[in-house]
């Protein structure tokens, strides 16, 4: 049984030397977050220790005035009497456990190949949609995992009653109940996630340049949705009155434009995270951002029709000190295994015995082929406190 791949095209009429390509977006979830390695042979529960703060809870402690000896003792020392305050250091500890996820493409006929119209190009570009695949999961997984362990903050108000809600509960965003945040994202809401930032001390800068420490206070690299980026310096009538006299250039910038207002570097973002909010459970229920539907042959994915009217979206500080990504290293058993990559690159295997393809004879001389990826990785928490989420009504 032959089993043609859906992306080709049978040359039986006079076709187009060019194939065509869709364009995808770049993200900067695979630069920003640091990367290490999985610890090998030591189970599948691993644990990080946080030493935390040591502070005073009183802020007015009580001093003893120094008193000299009388020369006739009652119990006293004068002033070597002593009087100790104690004082703790704690830690917090947090584990976490490696995860996996698998990919596989569609079916490859070698035989197949010698009749189908420019196949090279085909298998180009074919190869190169698999590699977007592949990278689209990682940076979903990482801008998840982020989400997951950095806190999350709601919003309400609007001008001078701008608030913020934080909830520091560390847990998959869509499994935390949260307040419904019924105003769209102002200035007024990011300088007091900018605060709480700083008073959680993620001002620390980094070698890459995320975090920024300059003259004038720390600069705070955010993610934010193209057109929730551009509304921000509008939808507040005293800042845009500051930025009509002070920088009016910056209302007559472009949508996805890069900007800096106030302690945050926008970082616009073509695809942000969406959300509805379940009023029943208090949950934000993510919107997926793509839908598959019929192409002339095999499918297409398009972005979700829902997506664009979601009732809310997400605007994220990143901060590389939140967590790290340790992939599982490679490593050979000797003559009976070879290194297996678990980073997510494709792996080229043929044999329908190998790939499911079961045929009348099979396939022994190996003309059948399918690529293969795996990732596997432990996202170790750091400092999640450093980061924030922003869930905020879409104007």
């Amino acid at each position: 049984m032959a089993i043609a791949l859906d992306a080709f095209k049978v040359a039986t009429e006079s076709l187009a030397q060019e194939v065509m390509r869709k364009a995808t977006h770049n993200s900067v979830w695979l630069n920003a977050i640091p990367r290490g390695s999985y610890a090998n042979n030591t189970g599948l529960t691993q644990t990080t220790f946080t030493v935390e703060n040591s502070q005073p809870v009183v802020d007015t402690e009580t001093w003893d005035a120094i008193a000299l000896s009388t020369g006739v003792e009652t119990g006293g020392l004068g002033a070597c009497a002593d009087s100790y305050t104690d004082t703790e250091v704690g830690f917090s500890e947090r584990t976490y456990s490696p995860e996996k996820f698998q990919l596989r493409s569609q079916i490859v006929c070698e035989t197949d190949l010698l009749f189908q119209h420019i196949p090279t190009a085909f298998l180009n570009a074919y190869s190169d949609e698999l590699a977007k695949r592949s990278k689209k999961s990682w940076e979903n997984k990482l801008t998840n995992e982020y989400m997951k362990f950095a806190d999350k903050v709601t919003i309400a108000g609007s001008g001078a009653s701008a608030a913020i809600t934080n909830t520091s509960t560390i847990g998959e965003l869509e499994t935390v109940a949260l307040t419904d945040s019924l105003v769209d994202l102002e200035q007024g809401h990011l300088d007091q996630v900018a605060v709480q930032l700083i008073e959680n001390g993620a001002t620390e800068g980094d070698s890459n340049g995320f975090i920024n420490l300059e003259a004038n206070g720390p600069v705070f690299p955010l993610i934010i949705g193209m057109e929730a980026s551009g509304q921000l310096a509008k939808n507040n009538a005293d800042l845009r009155e500051d930025f009509r006299y002070g920088e009016p250039n910056e209302l007559l910038k472009r949508i996805g434009a890069s900007r800096v207002i106030g302690s945050f570097r926008h970082v616009p973002s073509v695809m942000p995270q969406r959300f509805t909010h379940d009023s029943g459970t208090g949950k934000y229920v993510r919107v997926n951002q793509y839908v598959s539907a019929a192409a002339t042959s095999g499918k297409k994915f398009t972005i979700n029709p829902d997506w664009r009217t979601a009732t809310h979206e997400a605007a994220i500080v990143l901060n590389p000190n939140v967590m790290t990504a340790e992939v599982v290293k490679p490593q050979s058993y000797g003559p009976s295994f070879d290194p297996k990559n678990y980073a997510g690159e494709w792996s080229w295997v043929t044999g329908g015995d190998k790939i499911g393809a079961t045929a009348v004879g099979g396939d022994p001389e190996g003309k059948l082929g399918r690529h293969y990826a795996t990732y596997m990785c432990g996202f170790r928490p750091v400092r999640p406190e450093d980061g924030v989420t922003i869930i905020f009504k879409r104007a």
